[in-house]
């Protein structure tokens, strides 16, 4: 087996292994620091959003409910309608910042920012999250990212790269490229393509006819604002296409199947021609 590791994580490098049941267990590699802050990033930019609308809302009802108690309780009590106020502001902040972390580590073992960068919580010497764990290493999140250094520190010094709120739980997060490169996919789902591509084997394609391709089909399948094709130039682009994959015509696959595989196969060779050359490490 072999894998292209990335020199910029080489520090990040060395793989683990987890024991999910007697005989079979899953090797994992710790997820680089970059990453999980972007990723963070990512998921505090989704929690502000959830939170400006939230508030919206919040201090419409308040302020809607302050205005009646005032006119029929000549709005005595004030300052504990204040501190009522601000309790439901600081409570409902917590439920959501933390709500968040804890709801999608425990059901999916990643949140959305996690998910766009390839990583995952898992627990160790166990084969799935549970509530208990989530729950700790969420309410150790405080320390870690508000404090910094302690998390940062626990990150550099351990073997697994694990922060505070890890050690506690006895989680880490790990990384898979793999998994990040399914953001990439954009006309077919990664099993679509793998499927279609073991089945048709398209030749090779040169970079400026792909080019020409993915310009087609972005304007025909993504942005559906540019030119009308006629029935013509679509048996041209349908007998470009076949002449890469020949397989196609024997396998019966429909033109829009047929052309969602081939922009998609353009997309990632031309992609794959940008990345640098990287050395190779056989396991």
């Amino acid at each position: 087996m072999t894998f292209v590791q990335n020199p910029a994580e080489s520090s990040y490098g060395s793989y683990n292994r987890i024991a999910l049941f007697e005989g079979a267990s899953v090797k994992y590699n710790p997820a680089p620091l970059m990453k999980r802050i972007i990723s963070y990033s990512v998921d505090m930019a989704i929690i502000m959003a959830v939170l400006y609308v939230f508030y919206i809302v919040f201090f419409v009802l308040i302020f809607s409910g302050a205005a009646i108690y005032s006119k029929l309780f000549y709005y005595r009590g004030g300052d504990f309608m204040l501190f009522v106020i601000l309790g439901l502001f600081l409570l409902s902040f917590l439920l959501i910042y933390d709500g968040y972390f804890i709801y999608f580590e425990y059901k999916k073992g990643f949140t959305l920012g996690k998910k766009l960068f390839g990583l995952r919580v898992v627990a160790l010497n166990k084969p799935r999250l549970t509530l208990s764990q989530c729950v700790l290493r969420d309410l150790f999140r405080i320390i870690d990212c508000l404090l910094i250094v302690p998390g940062l520190l626990s990150i550099a010094l351990t073997k697994k790269h694990q922060r505070l709120g890890d050690l506690v739980a006895g989680t880490w997060v790990v990384y898979s490229r793999r998994k990040e490169a399914e953001g990439s996919f954009i006309y077919v789902t990664p099993e679509q393509y793998h499927l279609y591509f073991e089945a048709l084997r398209p030749a090779v394609v040169p970079e400026d006819e792909s080019q020409s391709f993915l310009a087609f089909s972005h304007s025909e399948f993504i942005s559906k604002r540019g030119r009308t094709w006629t029935p013509g130039e679509y048996q041209e682009w349908e007998n470009f296409v076949l002449h890469y994959v020949p397989q196609a015509k024997a396998r019966g696959l429909d033109r829009n199947s047929l052309f969602l595989f081939f922009a998609e196969y353009c997309l990632q060779t031309v992609n794959l021609r940008k990345k640098p050359p990287q050395p190779e490490v056989k396991l």
